[in-house]
């Protein structure tokens, strides 16, 4: 009797892509929000009005910049993140004209 189902290579290879990129970013995030971070905007983003607004901006602004630099590292660099909307998952069931199909309309039909 066969307790777990057998994972294939493609479910192993997603668990892996996943694993990759969800250490790279969250190393990032860390890097990001502790080392990037000036003190002025840790504490400034508190501020009511204009002052608070800037701080925040310009942690967004660094905090963004940082992520962008490491995901060429994570898996997001690879083909997998430069699929066409509409191709996931890749499935040869889809229905010619469905959503993520390359078929055009009326194929395969008598």
């Amino acid at each position: 009797m066969q307790i777990f189902a057998t994972t294939s290579s493609l479910t192993t290879e997603a668990a892996l892509r996943f694993a990759l990129t969800l250490a790279t970013l969250y190393a990032a995030h860390s890097v990001a929000d502790h080392w990037v971070q000036t003190h002025g905007q840790a504490c400034g983003k508190a501020a009511p009005g204009r002052a608070g607004w800037t701080a925040n901006l310009a942690h967004v602004t660094t905090y963004t910049a940082t992520l962008a630099l490491a995901w060429p590292w994570s898996d997001g660099g690879s083909a997998s993140a430069t699929r066409p909307v509409g191709s996931w998952p890749a499935s040869p069931s889809k229905t010619p004209g469905s959503p993520g199909s390359n078929a055009p309309l009326g194929a395969g039909r008598a």
